[in-house]
């Protein structure tokens, strides 16, 4: 079985020295039309046939042999032939050869009963699916979503949330609103879904990246569950929080329009004061990788953000972490984000309150963390 305790995105990408030469791939032909392709030169029906040999040749050997490492191996001589830009009749053929047989090799897939070779041939066609990073390739990235294992949800989201795709949502003009929209919807479904830390990671890389009103709706969503996992003490990847407050940050500078923006400010104090709290709370109970990750989220929110934010240079916040002090740290909280009896600086500066009390006053304090539950006695 595969290595859980390795990070999902380098399981598959190491490099091997194998003793297999591949003699049933012919990368002479190929290497001609990419010499060809290179030259400005116009390609023809015999190179085009060229490029889909190579294809049905490379594919072939991944679904013929048993040896994994071989199978890492071939998918590397695929990606060494990949197209160099996404125009010209070298993309065109290259993704047209591309989409037939990972089609194919696909139906033939699912109809194996070798689990383990099966799922390790797929992993490798995802890894090539991403890194082509063609449009025309995103079905196969789609069907990987709800897979049962983390590896093959992983690389489909690599494949969905690639730099081509933030160009193509970001573009003036939309060329293909349909498969945009999709592409939004499976980001959707991962930031509301997926447990794992590693794959909502690549979700929220791609969504601060992308400026449309329905990435900023969504990235607000994931704001809320990771507030409600704060809260139930039941937080993973704290440094993902780093970039949804600088997320948050961003649109609050962008933002003109008084009620929308006091929305926003609420949700990033509220996120900053749990990041807080959990580490002043939890310090005796987290785990030293864990505190570290939310000093780190503190410092940087308060250099690259909360000083943009009051328009004044920050610091009080790291201090406070470097002399380990929690109760230099807390008056540091109370300062900034305020308390029951205390409007918070951020508040002065932006004008927004946590809510109303069933009085209808204002309430100027961020929720308070609950405490970490009791862990479960021996009996």
């Amino acid at each position: 079985m595969f290595d859980n305790k390795r990070p999902l995105h380098v399981i598959f990408l190491f490099s091997l020295i194998v003793c297999s030469q591949l003699y049933a791939i012919d990368t002479d032909s190929i290497d001609q039309v990419l010499e060809k392709d290179s030259a400005g030169r116009m390609l023809d029906d015999y190179d085009r046939r060229a490029i889909a040999d190579f294809w049905t040749q490379a594919i072939e050997e991944m679904l013929l042999t048993a040896d994994l490492d071989e199978i890492v191996e071939i998918k590397s001589l695929m990606l060494s032939k990949k197209p160099q830009t996404m125009d010209g009749d070298y993309y065109d053929a290259y993704t047209k050869a591309a989409k037939e047989t990972v089609t194919a090799a696909i139906k033939e897939l699912n109809a194996w009963d070798n689990e383990e070779l099966r799922e390790h041939i797929k992993i490798n066609l995802l890894i090539l699916v991403a890194q082509l990073e063609s449009p025309e390739l995103m079905d196969f990235a789609f069907q990987g979503l709800d897979a049962p294992g983390a590896i093959v949800r992983y690389w489909s989201v690599k494949a969905i949330t690639s730099d081509v795709n933030v160009e193509r949502l970001n573009a003036e003009i939309v060329a293909d609103e349909a498969t945009a929209q999709k592409i939004l919807n499976a980001v959707k479904n991962v930031v509301e879904n997926e447990k794992s830390g590693e794959i909502l990671e690549l979700a929220i890389n791609f969504l601060v990246q992308v400026n449309t009103d329905d990435a900023k709706r969504i990235i607000s969503k994931l704001v809320d569950t990771r507030i409600g996992a704060y809260k139930s003490w039941n937080v993973t990847c704290e440094m993902m929080d780093s970039k949804l407050l600088m997320s948050l940050g961003s649109e609050i500078l962008a933002e003109t329009k008084t009620e929308n923006r006091a929305q926003i400010t609420r949700k990033f104090a509220q996120l900053y004061s749990y990041v807080m709290q959990r580490y002043m709370i939890g310090k005796n109970l987290l785990t030293q990788t864990q505190k570290q990750n939310l000093a780190s989220v503190m410092v940087n929110i308060e250099k690259n953000m909360i000083g943009k934010l009051l328009e004044k240079p920050q610091g009080s916040i790291k201090r406070a972490i470097e002399k380990r002090n929690i109760a230099s740290l807390k008056r540091e909280h109370d300062t900034l984000l305020g308390t029951s009896s205390l409007t918070g600086e951020l508040a002065r500066k932006i004008e927004f309150d946590y809510g109303k009390n069933p009085g209808g006053r204002a309430i100027n304090a961020p929720m308070t963390l609950p405490n970490p539950p009791e862990p479960d006695s021996e009996i």
